[in-house]
């Protein structure tokens, strides 16, 4: 009978245990998975399109848009994010987005009214605008997911709070669109390609395409330029029919040289002159849209409400008026425009930043736009007011209107930055300045004084009230103690010692020339003519990687280019590289040395090896630079990386040992390459992407696993807390995987009640036990 006491705690035992068990088996049973549920790995997604600016003038807001991009290889379950302007968040509605697939979000229905053929997928914001309408001149967007992370960003126009420089202000009916698709910089697209990437253009590393002018039908986008004074009286045809309408415009008595008129009078439109029906023999429908210089305006490109009127000009419409072919911006290539003078040092001692100024050069023969430029120094960026530079011509950039007080009889073309200074003020000691296109491509740049980011070969310093200036224009630096802004210098003075004097033994031969000297003289090219596509500049070797270094070339054009005379360096020395001809369209590599099969013993593409053993004087791990010349000693394609950001800014990031620096693809943008490619292309864009102009530093989140729960419908779910801060990610296919493939444990909030349960139920053994023990040892 005593026994019977305690049968209680023993059946009591025996339940708990019973359900201890039973609850594991169903947990059990909660940790399978299906392979084709979306999964919610948000860092797969990136703003890939933008067109804030509709053909809707006034109405556009609701005819807005956006196109994600899904850069992973599995479907990705977009639920509870976000998408914002400056200043008001919208919620995405829940949507899909298959392997590497496009989702469109508009603001209303009206999308369908400019793209009636869309049928891809498309979601819309319930007050029919994203954020608070996006402003066509600029304004910034960010997705985010439901944690309220960072996924993606950009700004774009005059926003530079997330971009900078941004990305373009673009017109009436265009995008902004990545290039290449998923990972490339937003590029202007006047045919917007909803669902669809944009293909790849040219192979050029950070430019943008040059678009050609497509039909629209919006023909009054393109204001008629002025009237130009280099179209003299003798362009108007002599002899033209009586009958043929025309515009004309009075004759300027005095046309003044170069000067620039303010971006209001430029894009003022002149009324269109009635068509006719004969079109002059010496004029044709281009040089209506040329570039020339443009009526004096004075020295200020203040608007005059009398401004120079130009010579007469008859004006023959072009047939059909087409939109610009780049209203996001010019772009040239490097040496197109070069800076020919600067004053870094006027007279005005301790407030001098505000009369710096310095004078830029067109080296080509035809005009060139300056819009969308910048211009940076070693602690600032200024972009650059419209402005037109006349072929061989001058113009003037100046901190302020002080400019005026030390050259008040300047009259040639000249503009403002808007804060008073160039860059962070130019430093007397040493500074640096970087010309940039609408791209952020390097058109000029140069170091001085004790500055050697760039080089150190031009002016170490030059005296008060003296400049810097190229002498001719376009040519070497001197220190000029009476500066020209707006003149070029004329050849130095030839020099008082003869030059290849004649030996007076040497009898030469009459009538028969010299025989010429065998040496080749070298190749010359245009920029990007020959890109550098790939870096090892951390091999596996550690310690003694430089012999194992090399860089690999990459020519994108469809005609073979001979390497004569060119060369490669890094940040102190120069390499010679031996003459190779490079095919169209394929890879050259350059190695340190013949140490580069023991990385590589498969290679067996085209190679050579510099003289001394070592790339430059050896490429550094923690950063450095590259820059390709010709035989003439214009740089063809540079780039810097890690805490090396002369050249690129910010650089390209360091990768890790054994790994490369590579675009993707050939010519394409720069990614990490954890399994270098001597020899060959990237076959496709990779979301490792390391864009220019690069985000704005954002405090990098790391993604964490938080919490794995099982769900009602027998799946098993990963909670992801993630980012899409940081300017390097992982490659797509190693970027997500799907619950089946994960092998250990999947724990769930039933374990930890099991394990309750057997906790209790094992107490109450050992009580029910030493109980029993006690009893019977009575």
């Amino acid at each position: 009978m005593r026994i019977s006491g305690l049968l209680f705690p023993a059946v009591l035992s025996i339940v708990i245990v019973v359900v201890s068990l039973l609850h594991s088996a169903s947990s059990v049973g909660v940790a399978s998975s299906a392979d084709d549920e979306p999964v919610a790995n948000a860092s797969c997604i990136v703003i890939n399109e933008v067109q804030y600016n509709p053909i809707q003038l006034g109405t556009d807001t609701s005819y807005e848009w956006i196109e994600l991009y899904n850069t992973c290889n599995e479907t990705v379950e977009v639920v509870n994010c976000s998408i914002s302007d400056n200043k008001k968040s919208d919620a995405i509605p829940s949507l899909n987005i298959s392997p590497y697939g496009f989702a469109i979000i508009a603001a209303s229905n009206n999308f369908s009214a400019n793209f009636q053929n869309y049928v891809g997928t498309i979601v819309f914001i319930g007050d029919k605008s994203i954020g608070n309408g996006l402003a066509n001149t600029g304004d910034l967007l960010v997705l985010r997911d439901v944690g309220g992370n960072v996924i993606d960003q950009l700004s774009y126009g005059d926003n530079s709070s997330i971009t900078s420089p941004p990305w373009p202000e673009v017109g009436d009916g265009h995008s902004i669109e990545r290039s290449p698709l998923g990972c490339g910089g937003f590029l202007d697209n006047a045919d917007p390609t909803p669902g669809f990437g944009w293909p790849d253009v040219t192979p050029t590393p950070t430019s943008s395409p040059t678009l050609e002018p497509t039909s629209t039908p919006e023909p009054t986008l393109t204001p008629i330029p002025t009237p130009i004074p280099t179209v003299t009286t003798t362009s108007t045809p002599e002899a033209t029919p009586t009958s043929t309408p025309t515009t004309t415009v009075a004759p300027s008595p005095t046309p003044e040289p170069t000067a620039m008129p303010s971006p209001t009078l430029i894009s003022t439109p002149i009324p269109t002159p009635i068509p006719t029906t004969t079109l002059s023999p010496t004029l044709s429908p281009t040089p209506i849209v040329t570039l020339d210089p443009l009526p004096t305006l004075g020295p200020t490109v203040t608007p005059s409400s009398t401004p120079t009127p130009a010579p007469t000009l008859i004006i023959t419409p072009t047939p059909t008026p087409e939109p610009t072919a780049t209203p996001g911006g010019t772009v040239a290539s490097r040496g197109d425009v070069l800076i020919n003078e600067v004053q870094y040092n006027p007279p005005q001692s301790g407030t001098d930043t505000a009369y710096e100024w310095l004078e830029v050069y067109n080296n080509c023969s035809e005009t060139i736009e300056l819009v969308g430029w910048g211009i940076r120094d070693n602690g600032g960026y200024d972009v650059i007011p419209l402005m037109n530079i006349s072929a061989h011509g001058f113009a003037v950039l100046a901190a302020t209107d002080n400019f005026s007080v030390n050259f008040p009889a300047y009259s040639g073309a000249i503009i403002f930055v808007t804060d008073g200074r160039i860059g962070n003020g130019l430093s007397n000691d040493g500074d640096y300045l970087v010309l940039m296109d609408s791209n952020g491509d390097i058109i000029d740049n140069l170091s001085y004084g004790s500055d050697v980011t760039i080089n150190a070969s031009w002016m170490k310093k030059v005296g008060e009230s003296h400049s810097m200036e190229r002498q001719p224009a376009g040519g070497s630096f001197i220190d000029n103690s009476e500066p020209t802004p707006g003149f070029g210098l004329p050849l130095p003075a030839p020099s008082p010692v003869p030059i290849s004097t004649p030996s007076p033994t040497a009898a030469s031969t009459p009538g028969i020339s010299p025989t010429p000297a065998n040496t080749p003289l070298g190749t010359v090219a245009n920029r990007s003519a020959i890109l550098i596509n790939e870096v090892q500049g951390n091999p596996l070797q550690s310690g003694s990687d430089s012999s194992y270094e090399w860089i690999e070339l990459f020519n994108p054009s469809t005609e073979a280019v001979e390497l004569i005379g060119w060369g490669i360096s890094d940040n102190y020395e120069m390499d010679e590289i031996p003459s190779l001809n490079v095919s169209a369209n394929s890879l050259v590599v350059i190695a340190a040395s013949e140490n580069f099969s023991v990385n590589f013993p498969n290679h067996n593409g085209t190679i050579v090896f510099t003289a001394d053993g070592r790339i430059g004087n050896g490429l550094g791990n923690a950063g450095d630079r590259l820059i390709l010349k010709d035989s003439a000693g214009t740089i063809i394609d540079e780039i810097s990386y890690g805490d090396d950001e002369s050249i690129t800014s910010p650089s390209y990031p360091n990768v890790a040992d054994g790994h490369s620096l590579e675009r993707a693809p050939c010519g394409g943008q720069f990614v990490d390459n954890e399994v270098p490619t001597p020899g060959s292309c990237l076959p496709i864009c990779d979301p490792t992407l390391v864009s220019t102009p690069t985000l704005i530093p954002t405090p990098t989140q790391v993604s964490v696993l938080t919490q794995i729960l099982p769900e009602s419908n027998l799946s098993d779910s990963i909670n992801i807390a993630s980012s899409h801060s940081t300017s390097l990610y992982r490659p797509a296919s190693r970027m997500a995987h799907k619950s089946s493939s994960i092998d250990q444990p999947v724990e769930s909030p039933g374990m930890p009640l099991r394990a309750l349960l057997i906790t209790l139920s094992s107490a109450l053994v050992v009580i029910l036990a030493w109980t029993l023990y006690k009893r019977v040892a009575r």
